[in-house]
């Protein structure tokens, strides 16, 4: 008789693979947490926190007046936290809700002019910091870098498909 435990799905991974996706996860769990670590320094003098940053960045690059369960999803944030720090930032004036959604169920934010510039002085500081960091070589190997993160975010992105996932439930001895 045949278990769950007998599935094996091909695998195109080998132990040096492995490690290297171990240490690359833990690689990035690092690097959020430094990149916080700087944003509330970089950041506390104009009363942005870490947290407000990301709405403020999230918003700008949607380009569009977003609903709070977008923005929340798109910056990796609860949708409850995204709906206190955009009370917070109305009453700021740093986002203002579309008028366009003022009778709409779902409100959607946008950045007010407060929230541009603000969103213009975060882009320089980071710029200046970068440059300060970083010199051409290491910028090239960091824009490489990025293209490989985006192959990641989509794979990530699709298992959030429920039809994926119920495909891989038998591999983690998951019953329906």
């Amino acid at each position: 008789m045949s278990t769950n435990t007998d599935r094996q799905q091909p695998s195109i991974l080998n132990a040096e693979s492995i490690e290297s996706l171990d240490t690359l996860a833990f690689q990035i769990f690092r690097i959020h947490h430094l990149i916080q670590e700087n944003s509330e320094w970089l950041f506390n003098d104009l009363g942005v926190t870490h947290s407000r940053a990301r709405i403020i960045i999230g918003l700008s690059k949607q380009n569009k007046p977003t609903s709070i369960s977008e923005l929340a999803r798109s910056i990796g944030l609860t949708r409850q936290a995204v709906q206190r720090l955009a009370n917070q930032m109305i009453e700021e004036d740093i986002l203002c809700i579309d008028q366009d959604s003022q009778s709409n169920k779902s409100k959607l934010l946008q950045l007010t002019d407060v929230g541009l510039t603000l969103y213009a002085e975060i882009r320089r500081r980071r710029n200046l910091l970068i440059e300060h960091a970083l010199n051409e070589k290491s910028l090239a190997k960091l824009i490489s870098a990025h293209d490989s993160l985006h192959i990641l975010e989509d794979t990530l992105k699709n298992l959030r498909d429920e039809s994926v996932r119920e495909e891989l439930n038998p591999y983690f001895n998951r019953q329906k």
